[in-house]
């Protein structure tokens, strides 16, 4: 109850994040629901299921009551959810077809608000830059900025590391490297 207060009193513009492809939810499209009931008023491929396959997705959900929605990930379709009984906050790659898994975000509500303001920031600088040796300069400062608003994130080059933030970091460096090559 308590961490539920604590979320409503964060006031944000449901769009904020758009130009990092994060969607963040209003109670009218599912914020706060735990992860089963978004699924059941959120996802349209239920209705292509077969009530078997339907329910045993359903069921295999339950495990993640314990956790809230919040936004998603517009690029991939999953969903970024806080803990209720941590506070942390998750990304869910929440497939009908696959298993769902479980990925670290940020430690807290607040390290993942002000995440995203700093990558919003950089952003906003970045779509300027003509350079590409200062786009890979700017980036270089955005991963270490992340890293020491919580020490938890995790940048690197692994591409099994789908963490979500090396993910948004590399997508937004590859698409700005690319758009500087067609130049």
């Amino acid at each position: 109850m308590e961490l539920n207060e604590n979320i409503h009193n964060y006031r944000f513009d449901e769009n904020e994040y758009e130009c990092l492809n994060v969607e963040l939810f209003t109670n009218s499209n599912g914020f706060l629901l735990d992860v089963k009931e978004w699924t059941i008023k959120n996802d349209w491929s239920l209705s292509t299921l077969d009530n078997d396959f339907k329910e045993n997705f359903l069921a295999s959900l339950e495990k993640f009551q314990p956790y809230l929605v919040i936004a998603e990930n517009s690029n991939t379709g999953n969903l970024i959810t806080i803990s209720q009984t941590t506070g942390e906050i998750y990304e869910l790659e929440h497939e009908i077809t696959e298993r769902v898994e479980k990925y670290f975000v940020n430690s807290s509500l607040d390290s993942l608000f002000s995440c995203l303001k700093y990558f919003k920031e950089y952003w906003l600088l970045i779509i300027e830059i003509e350079n590409e040796e200062k786009l890979i300069c700017i980036f270089n400062e955005l991963k270490h900025k992340l890293m020491n608003l919580d020490e938890r994130v995790q940048i690197n080059e692994d591409n099994y590391n789908r963490q979500f933030w090396n993910s948004l970091y590399h997508d937004n460096l590859n698409f700005f490297i690319e758009r500087l090559r067609e130049k």
